[in-house]
């Protein structure tokens, strides 16, 4: 239920229905235990279910990809977006709480941030059809800004910070 997969496959429905994308877009969802199975979308469109894939293949595959749809109900980020933001996908996520559109474009403007709705999700991924094809945009906006050092994110400072919390409670 958090991964809000049914209001996913239901934006995608309507934005095919209201030609956002043409008939020359195919769409795939990664993660499936097996693959093979294949969603009707409507319109003659479908969604093909991937298998989950090892780190490697996994960013290759994103790469090999225009926009992503990745929504979340949490207060955090999630990697998933963040995974096909650095990638370089033009990503349509969903704020949450203190997760909003701002933060998230902070983060990198491959992230579109949209209210959990079926309509946010329409309108979402409409800017980013319209911006899939500015690849320089998207190599550029490739770095999400988020740590990737250990002694950053953890270092002596935040557990101390983290003590005193637990000393707290």
């Amino acid at each position: 239920a958090r991964n809000m997969f049914e209001l996913g496959l239901l934006g995608l429905s309507q934005a095919i229905q209201q030609n956002v994308f043409g008939p020359e877009w195919e769409f795939f969802g990664i993660g499936a235990v097996e693959s093979g199975d294949r969603i009707g979308l409507g319109g003659g469109a479908h969604l093909e279910l991937l298998k989950r894939q090892k780190q490697g293949s996994y960013g290759k595959l994103l790469g090999e990809h225009d926009v992503g749809l990745a929504l979340m109900c949490t207060p955090h980020p999630s990697l998933v977006p963040l995974e096909m933001a650095s990638a370089g996908l033009i990503t349509v996520t969903n704020s949450f709480e203190t997760k909003t559109a701002d933060e998230m474009s902070a983060l990198s403007a491959n992230l579109i941030t949209v209210p959990p709705s079926l309509k946010g999700v329409v309108e979402g991924l409409e800017v980013a059809v319209g911006r899939s094809e500015e690849f320089d945009e998207r190599v550029r906006n490739s770095r999400v800004e988020w740590s990737r050092d250990w002694e950053e994110s953890f270092g002596p400072k935040v557990v101390e910070s983290i003590v005193e919390l637990l000393d707290a409670t």
